[in-house]
């Protein structure tokens, strides 16, 4: 199963699972986790978009004027609950994943955050272009890669996790 942002950790637990990826994570004494290198998210239009075309910092009255697009939370919330990077612009467009997104911004559609690793060849090519936003432009997730103290998992996902730490740059071996 796929899920985003609070959706991860909901899952997590509603259904026992043993491992987790997850950008936020609160600590647990139930639970092990292992940070894992930063993940940068940048403000980002069209580079023909109308907030491109303004001179310093944008507020967020001007943003609340254009479509922002945002990437679903799949956690069951209360209603008008959301993720503190939404920007709270009526004209709010949920989509189902980063990569319709990107091609959402791309396509012109609307502004809004994206990992740079999705963003890195648009932005150097000059077609993205991060908005002025008077409160920055850039924000940093610490992702965890988490997984349950007990029972003890067995070979196949101590094995799992080894591989996900390694893909990630880590040395050490899961306990």
């Amino acid at each position: 199963m796929v899920e985003y942002l609070g959706g991860v950790n909901q899952r997590f637990v509603d259904s026992d699972a043993a491992i987790m990826l997850v950008l936020d994570y609160e600590g647990n004494p139930a639970l092990s986790a292992v940070p894992l290198p930063k993940v940068e998210t940048f403000l980002l239009a069209h580079r023909d978009h109308p907030l491109n075309r303004t001179s310093g910092p944008i507020g967020r009255n001007a943003l609340a004027e254009h479509v922002e697009l945002v990437v679903a939370d799949s956690a069951k919330k209360a209603d008008g609950e959301r993720h503190r990077l939404f920007l709270g612009s009526p004209h709010l467009f949920e989509m189902s994943d980063f990569y319709s997104k990107r091609q959402a911004i791309l396509n012109g559609v609307g502004y809004g955050w994206l990992p740079g690793h999705l963003a890195a060849e648009h932005m150097e090519s000059g077609e993205l272009v991060q908005i002025p936003f008077e409160e920055g432009t850039v924000h940093t997730f610490e992702p965890h890669l988490v997984y349950r103290n007990e029972p003890l998992m067995g070979l196949a996902g101590r094995l799992f996790i080894d591989l996900l730490l390694q893909e990630a740059g880590h040395l050490q071996a899961a306990a």
